[in-house]
């Protein structure tokens, strides 16, 4: 009998490899293990989570998407399901192109300013050299960085007012770009 005011009890189901309910499996480490425990166990309650997983897929959104870049970003992105990426055999990981422009202190009032990502854009690093160069009127020059890439490196504190340029010259939205930490220390030896 259901008294008026009364709780109702519920059922939760918890997975018994990772034991978070299963609408959280996914973001575990051991997802395969999980949703192979929850087919053997609860096939009713798999193929509610699943089925809704794959047609939330072919829509390009997921309910169990994964949040990339950052927090601030917030953007959930759809991919290949974790059973796909196996096969292809890589873990298909793609952060949103940035732009970091960051200040690095070379003595008490010397300063280098970083512009790291502007290829990614399709801007030739050479050609960004020579305008930074031009529009502040310092040095400026493509340099490697220690992982492999290459960055703009400007002579002087123009961070804010390269940010600017950059947006005006190369039509590149603000949300873009990104303002890094400003590092202290002796520059690299290139």
């Amino acid at each position: 009998s259901f008294l008026p005011g009364a709780m109702e009890v519920k059922e939760v189901v918890y997975c018994g490899v990772c034991g978070l309910p299963p609408e959280y499996c996914s973001y575990g480490s051991g997802k395969e293990k999980c949703r192979e425990w929850l087919c053997d166990t609860h096939t009713a309650l798999y193929e509610a989570l699943y089925e809704q997983q794959q047609g939330a897929e072919k829509d390009d959104t997921t309910a169990f998407g994964s949040v990339q870049g950052g927090e601030e970003d917030g953007a959930i992105v759809a991919g290949p399901s974790p059973s796909e990426e196996k096969k292809s055999g890589k873990a298909h990981k793609q952060a949103p192109h940035r732009v970091v422009v960051t200040t690095t202190q070379r003595s008490k009032r010397k300063f280098v300013t970083n512009v790291q990502g502007l290829d990614k854009f399709g801007v030739k690093l050479e050609d960004a050299a020579r305008q930074f160069a031009r529009k502040f009127a310092c040095g400026s020059s493509v340099v490697k960085r220690d992982d492999g890439g290459e960055e703009v490196d400007v002579q002087g504190d123009v961070k804010f007012e390269l940010i600017e340029f950059i947006t005006d010259r190369w039509d590149l939205p603000e949300e873009f770009i990104v303002a890094g930490e400003d590092k202290k220390g002796k520059r690299r030896h290139h």
